[in-house]
C-alpha cells in the first residue's frame, strides 16, 4: 500500500511562521521610527509657518509693533485662540496633535530678555523645536530637543 499524503509538515508550518514573526517586528519598529519622523517633520514645518506669520505682523507697521503676547499654549487645531497672539499670529492655524507654546515682549531691546518664544511639539513625537529671538535681534532655532508628545 502506497502512502501519498501530501501538505506541509509541523516544522515547515514553525519556521514559516517564526520568519513572519520576524519580519513583523522589523516592519513594526520601522513604522514607529517613520511615525516619529513624521511627527518631528510637521513640528518643523508648523514653527517655520509660525517664524512667517511673526514676521508679517513686525514688518507691517514696524512703527506700532504688536502687543505683549503672554505665555500662550494652544493644543487645539485652527486659528490661534488668544487673542494677543492671534494678532501676533495673523492667519497662522494649528494642524492637529500639536502643542503650540508662543511669547512676545516687544520692550526688550537687549541680549539679556527675548522678544520672542515658539515652541511647536508634536503629541506623538520624541523630539520638539523651539525658537527663539533676543532682543539685540540674534535668533536660534533649537531644533531635536528631546522631551516627549505634548507634555511640556
Amino acid at each position: 500500500m502506497k502512502n501519498n499524503q501530501q501538505g506541509f509538515t509541523l516544522i515547515e508550518l514553525m519556521v514559516v511562521i517564526g520568519i513572519l514573526g520576524i519580519l513583523a517586528a522589523l516592519g513594526i519598529t520601522t513604522f514607529n521610527f517613520y511615525k516619529r519622523a513624521a511627527a518631528y517633520n510637521v513640528a518643523e514645518q508648523t514653527i517655520s509657518f509660525a517664524r512667517r506669520s511673526i514676521e508679517a505682523a513686525l514688518t507691517k507697521d514696524p512703527d506700532n509693533p504688536p502687543a505683549a503676547v503672554p505665555t500662550t499654549v494652544q493644543t487645539a487645531p485652527g486659528p490661534i485662540q488668544s487673542a494677543a497672539a492671534s494678532e501676533f499670529l495673523p492667519s497662522f492655524q494649528l494642524p492637529r496633535n500639536i502643542r503650540f507654546q508662543v511669547e512676545y515682549t516687544p520692550a526688550c531691546t537687549s541680549s539679556a530678555c527675548t522678544t520672542e518664544v515658539v515652541e511647536v511639539r508634536h503629541c506623538l513625537g520624541t523630539e520638539y523645536v523651539r525658537w527663539v529671538r533676543y532682543g539685540d535681534g540674534v535668533d536660534v532655532l533649537q531644533e531635536h530637543l528631546e522631551g516627549y508628545g505634548c507634555n511640556p
